[in-house]
């Protein structure tokens, strides 16, 4: 089966609407209270809706898929916490290096890189973590995008270097 950008953003931002859902029906405001394990039954069902989202990419170019991971994990850091934020992160950093593709360590890169800046957001918001602002969120946003580009463009440097060698030699 074929997907269209518009059905892969589709699909991504339906499982984004799951999570909320989920979220609101399930999660404690009160998360300190949370037992470990449910915390980690947490981190495997973020897990798995991050391979749900990564199974359905849009192939920018072989090997490098884009897709809505790093605002589900840099969600699930603001909102869930370091336990299922980590597993998350685990799961989808497993399931993207198994696809492959000279894109797989970048996109694990970003996996936990979006992850520490979710959870870093957490703790310097922990006040108000579900009060906080749209424009607080906008920004949460703009620095995962960021920070994506910042590992993404890194690694793509140091991979045309190699290339560049690779010719010479």
């Amino acid at each position: 089966m074929e997907w269209t950008v518009l059905s892969i953003l589709v699909n991504n931002v339906g499982l984004l609407l799951t999570l909320w859902v989920f979220h609101d029906l399930f999660v404690l405001k009160n998360q300190s209270n949370r037992p470990w394990w449910i915390s980690c039954l947490l981190g495997v069902f973020l897990g798995l809706v991050a391979i749900l989202i990564l199974s359905v990419p849009f192939k920018f170019i072989p090997g490098v898929l884009l897709d809505a991971r790093s605002i589900l994990i840099s969600l699930s850091g603001l909102y869930f916490g370091l336990i299922p934020t980590f597993i998350a992160m685990v799961f989808a950093s497993a399931f993207r290096y198994l696809q492959g593709g000279i894109g797989a360590l970048t996109g694990i890169a970003i996996i936990f890189s979006s992850g520490c800046l979710g959870l870093l957001w957490r703790y310097l918001h922990r006040k108000d973590v579900y009060r906080l602002r749209w424009s607080r969120l906008y920004v949460l946003g703009l620095a995962a995008t960021i920070t994506m580009m910042l590992v993404g463009s890194r690694e793509g440097a140091v991979r045309r270097k190699r290339t560049a060698l690779d010719g010479c030699v």
